[in-house]
């Protein structure tokens, strides 16, 4: 019999592959259908609405998916965003996805863009496609593995018009004895926005190499430097390289990965410039300034603008801790050294138990340095909180939190502006199993 822990030992690493929220089943080949049905309130803002929701889990041979929508009224009608254009029923999807089975080599996922990484993460890291919620869009993620080539793609939304990316790695001594050679794996990644853009805005385009090599392992262990170089078409250029020590399997219960890695950047240049952020600030895209105000309009906008970019140095800090129990640690930390605040922190923390499950994701930007977290959240925040707790029998408990963005008009050049919005929405109702 495999275990939970088994099908964990898969080699596939790519986007939400490895999300243990989309890994509900105890083991790889188990099938069910799940049904929430819940009511409750929705503070959307400043409003209060009454909402009801269906979240619909299913685990069949071919797939397993997830599917969940909710409708809100209140005194001045219904919630529009939830209703006012056909791709909101594509948002229905959360994921659809091939269940990856011991020794798995392709991985294909449809759904948000939560948790992209590409390559390294020089360019691309901690990307998604939902902070602005009713904009959100569905996109696909896949990736192709044999021991001499790797190719992963994605797209944040399937109409093609967002953020495209693909990487292809080889490694040309696969056929070697030794396993540090054999390790050696050399990266090509591209990078593109596709979204439609006012007038003498570039479309911005990233090109990154990228080498990795296993230095050496201890049992489970295994010491991986790695170095990458970016550039920007028409921007700036960033040099990155650092080490993991990681463990794709310890000992049957967990994998863990620990990182310590330097950026150097030029004028011009934001490393991880496609992050959590990116779909909301961008070259056509700002987050307006909650306090303050400045430019012809008023208008004064949070974070830095890739083209004014001062360059500098970063340090990053991260680690990952996934039991495969169902537990998830996570913690990112950028700190910028320079005269701008674009130091970024990452957060995840995922746990199921017997009786609840419980989630939080937090993003924030525009920081200067670690003390910074201890600062109210910004303008530059993202948070996800989500929590199900099965009160008596069949009857559960669900409490949905998230700081968002929603989009509140254009600018006279066509640049989007928008704002923080803030989400709490907590339901009751019943869980019913097929």
């Amino acid at each position: 019999m495999l275990s939970g822990a088994a099908r964990a030992q898969t080699p596939v690493f790519f986007g939400s592959s490895d999300d243990p929220r989309e890994q509900e089943q105890r083991f790889w080949w188990e099938r069910n259908q799940v049904l929430d049905v819940m009511g409750g309130f929705s503070l959307i803002g400043a409003q209060w609405r009454t909402g009801v929701g269906l979240t619909a889990n299913l685990a069949t041979r071919p797939l397993t998916a997830r599917l969940s929508g909710a409708l809100r009224a209140g005194i001045y009608g219904t919630y529009r965003p939830d209703i006012d254009e056909a791709y909101d029923a594509l948002r229905l999807l959360e994921f659809a996805r091939i269940p990856l089975q011991p020794r798995s080599r392709f991985y294909l996922r449809a759904g948000p863009i939560e948790r992209m990484r590409l390559g390294a993460g020089h360019v691309v890291d901690f990307f998604n496609s939902r902070v602005a919620w009713d904009e959100r869009t569905v996109g696909v993620e896949a990736m192709w593995r044999t021991r001499p080539l790797e190719v992963a793609a994605f797209t944040d939304n399937v109409l093609l018009d967002g953020v495209t990316g693909a990487r292809a790695a080889l490694s040309p001594l696969f056929f070697a004895k030794n396993y540090r050679a054999r390790s050696l794996q050399l990266g090509f990644n591209y990078t593109t926005d596709l979204a439609p853009r006012p007038p003498g805005v570039p479309r911005l385009t990233a090109y990154n190499l990228d080498a990795r090599l296993d230095v050496f392992r201890s049992g489970a262990l295994t010491f991986s430097p790695f170095v990458s170089v970016a550039w920007f078409d028409g921007f700036g250029n960033g040099l990155f390289f650092g080490a993991d020590l990681h463990s794709e399997n310890f000992i049957d219960l967990a994998r863990f990965r620990f990182r310590l890695a330097l950026h150097y950047n030029s004028k011009r240049f934001i490393p991880s410039y496609f992050d959590a952020f990116y779909t909301v600030n961008n070259l056509h895209a700002r987050i307006l300034r909650t306090e303050g105000s400045g430019g012809d309009d008023g208008a004064s906008f949070a974070g830095v603008a890739l083209e004014e970019a001062a360059g500098g140095n970063d340090l990053v800090t991260e680690l990952r801790l996934y039991l495969f129990s169902g537990f998830e640690f996570w913690y990112a930390f950028r700190r910028h050294y320079g005269s701008q605040a674009l130091s970024t922190y990452h957060f995840r923390l995922y746990l199921r138990a017997r009786r609840f499950s419980l989630y939080i994701g937090q993003d924030r930007g525009g920081l200067r340095s670690f003390f910074s977290l201890l600062n109210n959240l910004g303008d530059q925040s993202a948070l996800v909180f989500r929590t199900d707790y099965r009160f008596f029998r069949h009857l559960r408990v669900y409490v949905r939190a998230r700081y968002t963005y929603e989009r509140v008009g254009d600018a006279a050049d066509g640049t989007e502006r928008y704002l923080v919005q803030r989400r709490f929405e907590p339901m009751t109702g019943i869980r019913l199993t097929f």
